[in-house]
């Protein structure tokens, strides 16, 4: 299948004097297949997406016009070849380390790539924090959206409404967990965009308060800071009901 996903490299915005060559299959991504593919002097990544991507509530296009804009603000790779009909995706392939959390100055650098995600405001509708739950509720078994742990359906719904009332307020990752943060030469990329939306900034702090612990102080002052953190333990929660964890 990676071979005919190869056919239209000579379509790509990218220089290439032959058909790249497959290197590997990169491990590490839960829902898509990705590869490191080689040719003309670069190493690039295929990512070939998941046929459930719906289901996940991923939307290709939205997907696309929000790499646009990333890639041209220098927070993402480069894009080669981004076809969300075929389903096929093709990167610069960023030859990087992890943020090195034991400096001090790791917290300052990964607040200010943040910042520069969240001032960016692309041409996409705004992310609905109720219709992406809303979507795992109809895929759990019972249909009914509860279960035996902390986020049954009405308490969660209670903080989704409070996020979605400041949804909008800028472009958010809404994965910054540490492998989808790449520094290189002291520049950090973020990977991944495919959850990506126009939604509210609190939401990628509580993604750095839950997956960063021990190394990240980011207090929570407000309701909505509250709310963030309820919201994404419950997406995570849902996630994991529905299989995809």
């Amino acid at each position: 299948m990676t071979e005919v996903h190869l056919d239209s490299w000579q379509s790509w915005s990218v220089e290439l004097a032959e058909k790249p060559r497959l290197i590997e299959q990169l491990r590490g991504g839960k829902t898509n297949c990705s590869y490191l593919l080689a040719g003309g002097g670069k190493k690039m990544v295929l990512r070939v997406n998941a046929g459930n991507s719906r289901q996940l509530g991923i939307d290709r296009r939205r997907e696309k016009v929000i790499l646009e804009a990333v890639s041209g603000a220098g927070l993402a790779p480069d894009i080669y070849h981004c076809d969300p009909e075929r389903g096929v995706l093709v990167t610069e392939f960023i030859d990087g380390k992890p943020l090195d959390i034991s400096r001090p100055e790791s917290l300052t650098r990964l607040q200010s790539l943040l910042d520069r995600v969240h001032s960016l405001k692309p041409e996409i509708p705004v992310f609905d924090y109720l219709a992406h739950a809303e979507n795992y509720w109809q895929q759990l078994p019972d249909k009914s959206g509860q279960d035996p742990h902390l986020y049954k359906r009405e308490g969660l719904l209670e903080q989704l409404r409070k996020l979605q009332a400041v949804s909008g307020e800028g472009l958010c990752h809404h994965d910054p967990v540490p492998e989808n943060i790449i520094d290189r030469d002291g520049e950090l990329f973020l990977l991944d965009w495919e959850y990506a939306g126009l939604g509210s900034p609190e939401f990628d702090r509580a993604v750095i308060r839950a997956e960063w612990p021990g190394f990240c102080v980011m207090p929570v002052r407000d309701e909505i800071q509250r709310a963030a953190d309820h919201v994404y333990r419950g997406f995570c929660h849902l996630w994991q009901s529905v299989g995809y964890l």
